[in-house]
């Protein structure tokens, strides 16, 4: 797994949903510190012989993380490293820790700690890691913003998948809480969602 950051969250009981209810995980995981980027991304790409998806508006940037990614090629990239997805309880406990904070940084919102539209400013991804006062508990990065992050877990009525995040297109604070659940197709792509992958240990 060269070329990967990891941070180890242990699995704590943890305050879980809008309702705080306390929540224990079954293993600890190992979780990507930053979300995947274009260039770890393009070398998967490479070795296994696929084509990159299709470029955003502003194009392929290595430490950028990488979007236009469906669900199936974020479990597929994944799978290539012997990883997984996140659940949305392994994701939030990450982003949160342990005492069910509102953002990963704390309770409070601060647009300056992520990568938001809430100035109108950014207007696409930006680097990974470029809101290190955004980091969560665990030290994970990225949790809030840049982009939506795919889990493997769905919303029980449709074949919809759970997004969590917020990312450079949103600009309401609501989006960007450790709580809040989007959904999206797992057989499109969007400019705005990537992913990262997690190791459960034994």
């Amino acid at each position: 797994m060269n070329g990967f950051e990891f941070v180890k969250v242990n699995n704590n009981p943890f305050l879980y949903g809008d309702e705080n209810r306390t929540v224990i995980l079954e293993c600890s995981f190992m979780m990507m510190k930053y979300p995947v980027t274009v260039s770890q991304y393009r070398a998967f790409c490479s070795i296994t012989g696929r084509n990159m998806p299709l470029q955003p508006n502003w194009g392929w940037i290595d430490e950028h993380p990488m979007v236009n990614v469906t669900w199936h090629d974020a479990k597929d990239f994944a799978e290539w490293l012997e990883l997984s997805l996140p659940t949305t309880e392994e994701w939030e406990l990450a982003s949160r820790g342990i005492y069910g904070r509102l953002y990963p940084w704390g309770n409070d919102w601060d647009h300056s700690r992520c990568c938001n539209s809430v100035n109108g400013q950014i207007k696409s991804t930006i680097n990974i890691g470029s809101f290190p006062s955004g980091v969560s508990p665990y030290g994970v990065h990225d949790m809030a913003g840049n982009v939506w992050e795919w889990t493997c877990s769905n919303n029980y009525t449709s074949d919809d998948l759970i997004v969590h995040g917020g990312s450079w297109f949103n600009f309401h604070e609501n989006n960007f809480r450790n709580t809040f659940v989007n959904y999206r197709s797992p057989d499109n792509f969007y400019n705005n969602v990537g992913f990262r992958c997690i190791l459960r240990l034994p």
